[in-house]
């Protein structure tokens, strides 16, 4: 679920925000009917969200929050979302959903195709970097994270390597 408000579909709040904890809301509850019929496969949110959320006084969160309009506040959304998604779906208030989540901050979005493929991907926790990555590295890291199922109630920040 890549969540981003736009002229065409709603502002910060509505998307980043409401928008995501709707969408988390929805997977809980099918992964409640799952576990009413014994299925054993729960869905997973793999979330899009923004580096530097968890640096409010950083350059980059401060200007990109401040641009106004439809997107005005947006860095304050995409936590909202998060934390929204992390209480619904994390697994230590919520046994039955098994931290059913994975949500990705990726860098800038660059333009281009990748060079050499995840070789060329730093992964990290803390919120602790900075950069920049290609939208189909960007996707290759959302298909890792929905088929490997070790990867769940995590938060990853992704950019790539410069050489």
């Amino acid at each position: 679920f890549a969540a981003s408000a736009s002229k065409q579909g709603g502002n910060a709040r509505d998307v980043d925000s409401m928008g995501v904890a709707n969408v988390a809301k929805a997977i809980q509850q099918l992964n409640q009917e799952q576990q009413q019929e014994q299925e054993q496969e729960q869905c997973k949110l793999v979330l899009i969200s923004a580096l530097a959320l968890d640096r409010p006084d950083s350059k980059g969160y401060k200007v990109t929050n401040s641009m106004g309009g439809y997107v005005d506040k947006i860095m304050d959304y995409k936590l909202e979302g998060e934390r929204a998604v992390e209480s619904i779906l994390g697994g230590n208030k919520n046994k039955n959903n098994h931290n059913n989540y994975v949500i990705v901050r990726p860098g800038v979005l660059l333009s281009g195709k990748t060079r050499n493929g995840a070789v060329d991907l730093e992964v990290n926790q803390g919120d602790t970097i900075g950069g920049g990555l290609s939208r189909d590295e960007l996707a290759g890291v959302c298909v890792g994270a929905m088929m490997n199922g070790a990867a769940r109630g995590v938060t990853v920040e992704v950019i790539e390597r410069v050489p």
